[in-house]
């Protein structure tokens, strides 16, 4: 995930790729070392972060984590955000999406509980699902193989909702 962090004392703006960091700290301190010279007065001791610098652009591509990390880029490593992989990132941020919160590293652990996987629809998620609970009888011919998928799917998520095509379990 690329973000744009300004100096606010010089206004320069400079993206940084986070995925190049291991940390939040290793985030802190290419910042600074990036924006040396942009701040002539030497301080005695190192000034806070946000005292000196904030974050004013995250790629469009990130829509999400823009809604939940604008301005608090602390919270992308604090919450453990940065060390999932994509999916799990897209799945994440597609939870948050549909439930909102404080994000923080409890909803990555719920949204990781109640992740059920990616469905092209309804139906192909109530489909697995049937599979997945033994409700589907292999050995059965017509007509035990003609069952409405869309009413299944219907009754099915009141118990689960679907967000940018992941589904999830309702805790």
């Amino acid at each position: 995930m690329y973000i744009e962090i300004k100096n606010i004392h010089s206004e320069h703006v400079e993206p940084f790729d986070t995925d190049a960091f291991d940390d939040y700290d290793d985030l802190k301190a290419a910042v600074f070392e990036y924006f040396r010279d942009d701040d002539a007065e030497e301080a005695e001791e190192e000034p806070e972060f946000s005292d000196i610098f904030e974050v004013v652009g995250i790629d469009e591509e990130f829509e999400g984590e823009r809604n939940a990390f604008m301005g608090n880029i602390e919270k992308y490593w604090d919450s453990g955000y940065a060390g999932l992989d994509s999916l799990e990132k897209e799945y994440v941020m597609a939870y948050y999406d549909n439930v909102g919160g404080t994000f923080d590293g409890h909803l990555i652990a719920e949204a990781q509980e109640a992740f059920e996987g990616t469905y092209k629809n309804d139906e192909d998620f109530a489909y697995h699902m049937a599979e997945e609970t033994g409700a589907i009888d292999n050995s059965a011919s017509w007509p035990y193989t003609c069952i409405d998928w869309e009413q299944a799917a219907k009754e099915l998520m009141y118990d689960y909702f679907e967000s940018n095509g992941f589904y999830f379990r309702n805790i």
